[in-house]
């Protein structure tokens, strides 16, 4: 298929691998792989050194999750080795591509979530910026925002008392 040279398929997905191979049987394309989180790291809540030591088991003494896990990031692995490029939503994410899963640096773009306030240079004063925001000036205010992901630690804002500290 001639037309299809300018393709792009942008997996937004880590676990796309059999579908990207799939798709590289019929279509000439370019993959781009967009990292938002690794299995093994919502599991372990990013303890790269517990991973660690569950890959060095003996794997008749692995649990079935910690086998789930080693699988899980063999695939993704293949996925972020097979890929035109790589998206990371952060250096520490790229950093850790390119030392744990050997990706070569240029392969890996750090693309951050969020948008960007384009006032915030300008209003930098707390006052001013909960005057913006129609927070009170005693108020404590945390913004946190998302996914219903338990290894983001939400929950932990029900088990703790937060000091008040100057914002």
């Amino acid at each position: 298929m001639n037309d299809t040279k300018d393709l792009v398929f942008h997996f937004n997905y880590n676990h796309s691998y059999w579908l990207a191979k799939r798709l590289k049987e019929v279509f000439t394309y370019q993959t781009v792989c967009t990292v938002h989180f690794m299995k093994w790291s919502q599991e372990l809540l990013g303890n790269v050194s517990r991973l660690q030591a569950i890959k060095t088991k003996p794997p008749d003494k692995r649990t079935a999750n910690e086998q789930l896990l080693i699988d899980t990031d063999e695939y993704e692995s293949q996925q972020y080795k097979a890929s035109d490029r790589v998206v990371a939503l952060s250096d520490d994410m790229k950093q850790f591509l390119n030392s744990a899963y050997r990706l070569e640096p240029e392969k890996v773009t750090v693309i951050p979530n969020g948008l960007h306030d384009l006032n915030s240079e300008k209003e930098t004063n707390r006052c001013k910026l909960r005057k913006k925001w129609h927070l009170s000036e005693n108020e404590l205010s945390i913004l946190f925002i998302r996914t219903s992901s338990s290894g983001k630690g939400y929950q932990l804002f029900n088990e703790i008392t937060i000091p008040r500290m100057a914002l």
